[in-house]
């Protein structure tokens, strides 16, 4: 569960997928979704079946690795 803080006050509160789901709001109060889970986002805007729920290098190692292996769908 994380709690997303602005000026003193709650602005978000969800689980992961939640709050990163919510770029807009994230990029509106000062902050943005991890480096990886933008890049697969970037992915799936170009049509690749990569996983949403991805935060960490090593998540997205495994994704990309299961991806490739199956030659293109991810799941």
């Amino acid at each position: 569960f994380l709690v997303v803080m602005e000026h003193g006050r709650v602005a978000m509160q969800g689980t992961p997928d939640e709050i990163f789901s919510d770029a807009e709001h994230l990029s509106a109060i000062g902050l943005d979704i991890p480096q990886i889970t933008y890049l697969m986002r970037l992915l799936r805007d170009r049509g690749i079946d990569a996983p949403k729920n991805v935060y960490t290098v090593a998540e997205a190692t495994e994704a990309l690795k299961k991806l490739f292996l199956r030659g293109g769908d991810a799941e």
